[in-house]
């Protein structure tokens, strides 16, 4: 999808009236939830569709490795329960993989460098990730889900949905339903996966969506953490000699670089979370129909790092800002 750029113009009314946006028409999803709980001042320039042209790397790379790994899993959800075609020749299938990404042209020089570093990083990473979780791409594992865009009702309120795409769910015999999610990482603190569960609204509320898609109950998550390598080239090594070295590395310690963790989810955390939901829901809703106040929240403009609309708070300028054409962009194909 390309991106389409034009002047932002200023907007400094606290309402959404007149905006892009309508709750039930268009609903809600984690991402803007979560933002609103956070500020509403950040959700609101966010309904906009004011959008930096400055994307962080951890997010680019985030967002790359996602695509990638999407385009994998859909392959395999589609072989099976045959092996994916070329799921043995891993560096092939990445290599084409890559090649066929068609992704956005990044925005100038600094954004280009980073989009070509982390394509290298991939190039390294994902064939040992295809090798180290060889089952998921050779029929050991049944996909019902890849990337699946849903649309379910939201709690505490008629007439509104909640939306958004699941990384995937798989199925462990007939009565053991799996939401899978995926997250790259610098840095990885597994001991604290199975505390953050309950706490976690992105994970219950993909949760949430799909006992509502599957009308079953979850058993709960299997987080897929890739851990994107801390190795930096050095002055003497070409791209692609850094490239075999970070490839190496990974091929030496997998378990390193890719770990996974089954947290199981409870019927009571499941019906807990739904109580908060629908309160928020609510809550959202009312603050969409104006009943509700925008103010700033100063507490969330650093944490856990600088928010995108800080300048525009801080100082006025829209400067360095578009307008996109999709309010969720990512959930357009």
């Amino acid at each position: 999808m390309k991106i389409r750029v034009r002047r932002a113009k200023a907007n400094t009314t606290n309402l959404l009236v007149g905006q892009q946006y309508d709750v039930r028409r268009q609903g809600i999803t984690q991402s803007l939830l979560s933002k609103w709980l956070s500020c509403r001042e950040s959700a609101r320039l966010y309904l906009t569709g004011l959008t930096t042209l400055q994307r962080k790397s951890a997010m680019m790379a985030g967002s790359l490795y996602h695509d990638a790994l999407e385009r994998l899993y859909r392959r395999a959800q589609a072989a099976y329960p045959d092996p994916m075609p070329g799921a043995a020749n891993f560096q092939l299938t990445v290599t084409d993989l890559l090649d066929s990404m068609d992704d956005t042209p990044p925005q100038n020089a600094e954004s280009i460098q980073e989009t070509e570093q982390t394509f290298a990083m991939m190039e390294a990473v994902l064939p040992g990730y295809l090798e180290h979780w060889l089952e998921d791409f050779t029929g050991g594992v049944e996909w019902t889900k890849v990337e699946e865009v849903f649309r379910v009702p939201a709690p505490g309120v008629d007439g509104v949905f909640l939306t958004g795409k699941i990384d995937g769910a798989f199925t462990r015999g007939p009565k053991s339903l799996w939401l899978f999610e995926t997250k790259t990482k610098a840095q990885i603190q597994g001991a604290t996966m199975d505390d953050a569960l309950p706490l976690d609204m992105q994970v219950q509320f993909y949760l949430y969506a799909l006992s509502k898609i599957t009308g079953r109950k979850p058993r709960g998550v299997l987080y897929n953490v890739i851990r994107r390598p801390q190795l930096r080239q050095k002055k003497s090594e070409s791209s692609a000699e850094f490239r075999g070295r970070v490839h190496e590395d990974v091929k030496a310690r997998p378990d390193h670089y890719f770990k996974r963790w089954e947290v199981p989810v409870s019927v009571d955390e499941m019906r807990h979370f739904e109580r908060s939901l629908s309160d928020m829901v609510r809550e959202f809703v009312a603050w969409c129909d104006g009943s509700v106040a925008t103010y700033r929240n100063g507490n969330s403009c650093l944490r856990p790092w600088p928010c995108s609309y800080l300048p525009v708070c801080s100082t006025g300028s829209e400067a360095g800002y578009f307008i996109r054409d999709h309010i969720f962009s990512e959930l357009e194909v």
